[in-house]
């Protein structure tokens, strides 16, 4: 199997039977899920608007769906 940065994987057997095997190309379309850290002291207005302005412009995203904005409560990473 060759993966888009040309590197070939070989995948035993006993994989493809004993373990779940998910096709990112079998439809044309797909949800991609993004963390995005900000600041504390970063406007939040402001990141969604400017992360809204760049999925507007980006020609990849599709415009027909509705897009989710999952903001969830501070998290803190130690």
């Amino acid at each position: 199997m060759k993966i888009p940065d040309n590197r070939k994987i070989i995948v035993p057997n006993s994989k493809l039977i004993n373990d779940n095997i998910t096709n990112f190309t079998a439809n044309e379309t797909r949800r991609l899920n993004m963390v995005v850290g900000v600041s504390y002291s970063d406007d939040l207005d402001k990141v969604k608007k400017t992360l809204w302005q760049i999925l507007q412009e980006d020609e990849r995203i599709l415009k027909t769906l509705n897009q989710l904005w999952e903001l969830p409560n501070w998290l803190i990473a130690i």
